[in-house]
């Protein structure tokens, strides 16, 4: 089992991306099928309002910190400071090392533009990493199209499967249609595969480091993430502090 804390009763893995890596390999390698799951306040926050998406969470078998506001709530805590795997970040080195270890990538979400666009900029660093394919997210959420969707991505068998449609939305899909995939590693993919495409800006590192990513986003899109941040932040802290 791996080393883990619990924050508003969230748990959090404590590993880094290297180590996740690793895992994936053994899993990949091993057939076998799991969930990998990032971990972020406005994930904490979700988490208190659906019990579904707090299960999703906890029996995903890597839940990771993304983001500073978890590895500051340990500390407040004086608990186990989790390392730091920002998947906008370390995206580009899990598609270096899919590309060395030959594992196929599946992509969902994102406008159609979107997505086919952020699949160019993959294959122009990395040329021989396998695209095993690609879908928008913005199909028709029936169960008859999601299983036509689930169906089709793993007909295709793909190693490594990314769904970035936002939070709560992707988990619940892909709860919702879990037993359909014929994948070994479904990880959530949040709005990664906008800024791989680079309709959405980076963080600055510096930002990032301490703890300022919030404010970069809340900067790009105020009107869509005011409440997230503005109300969210605040909730968090209560959260950690009320339900450790």
């Amino acid at each position: 089992m791996n080393k883990q804390i619990f924050l508003a009763n969230v748990k959090i893995d404590l590993l880094n991306d290297g180590e996740i890596e690793e895992k994936i390999s053994y899993w990949i390698n091993s057939n076998a099928k799991v969930c990998l799951s990032y971990v972020n306040a406005h994930a904490v926050n979700l988490a208190q309002k659906y019990n579904w998406f707090k299960d999703y969470l906890n029996k995903s078998e890597i839940s990771y910190a993304d983001g500073q506001g978890i590895r500051f709530a340990a500390w407040l805590l004086r608990k186990p400071i989790p390392p730091l795997v920002n998947l906008t970040r370390w995206s580009w080195n899990l598609f270096k090392f899919c590309e060395r270890k030959k594992f196929s990538i599946y992509l969902l979400g994102a406008k159609p533009d979107v997505i086919q666009k952020a699949v160019e900029n993959i294959v122009m660093r990395f040329p021989n990493l396998k695209i095993a394919g690609f879908h928008h997210g913005y199909f028709e959420k029936t169960k008859a199209e999601s299983k036509r969707i689930a169906e089709l991505i793993s007909s295709i068998k793909p190693n490594i499967l990314l769904v970035g449609m936002g939070m709560p939305l992707q988990e619940k899909w892909i709860k919702d249609n879990l037993n359909n995939l014929n994948v070994n590693i479904i990880m959530n993919a949040g709005s990664c595969i906008d800024i791989i495409a680079g309709t959405k800006k980076v963080c600055p590192l510096w930002m990032s480091n301490i703890g300022l990513e919030w404010a970069f986003r809340l900067s790009q899109e105020p009107k869509r993430l005011f409440k997230r941040y503005i109300i969210g932040n605040p909730k968090f802290v209560y959260y950690i502090l009320t339900k450790k």
